[in-house]
């Protein structure tokens, strides 16, 4: 079971090499939906497979992956000012800090009370599936980089 961690780590730090040109080429919006979408068929598929060679590390390493293009795509220059990136990027890690808290303790306190863990999987995919309806209608599609104008065009 140790590998399964090893081998989805490895994958993210590949691609965390292309993260900057796939933002770049596709924009924000684009990648972070899909890794929604993605991330959220891979948690809810999980209770499917009953295997954990193959299928759960596959999961686990698209899960993994999902969270690498979740984590890195910038949003917070394009709603914050520029004097209080600082300010905001510590409220961000902040509430990430509370997530991971919450994610421990909570869920845990929620497999006590679930009579079948699947739901739990298979809610947290339908609240990844509304996290990327709300980034389809909720975000800035800003376009990528240009090496005219050096400068970002928002839509």
């Amino acid at each position: 079971m140790g590998y399964i961690g090893m081998y989805s780590q490895a994958a993210g730090i590949a691609l965390q090499i292309f993260m900057g040109v796939v933002v770049d080429t596709f924009g924000r919006k684009i990648p972070l939906v899909l890794a929604f979408i993605t991330t959220g068929s891979a948690i809810a598929a999980i209770p499917m497979f009953t295997e954990i060679y193959p299928w759960f590390l596959v999961m686990r390493v698209v899960i993994g992956l999902g969270q690498v293009i979740i984590g890195n795509v910038p949003l917070m220059p394009d709603y914050v000012e520029y004097n209080s990136l600082g300010k905001a990027s510590s409220y961000s890690e902040i509430v990430k800090n509370l997530a991971a808290i919450f994610a421990s303790s909570g869920l845990y306190q929620l497999v006590k009370a679930v009579p079948d863990l699947s739901y739990i999987y298979y809610g947290l995919g339908a609240f990844s599936f509304f996290l990327a309806l709300f980034m389809i209608y909720g975000i800035k599609d800003v376009i990528a980089y240009t090496s005219r104008s050096r400068s970002l065009e928002f839509l």
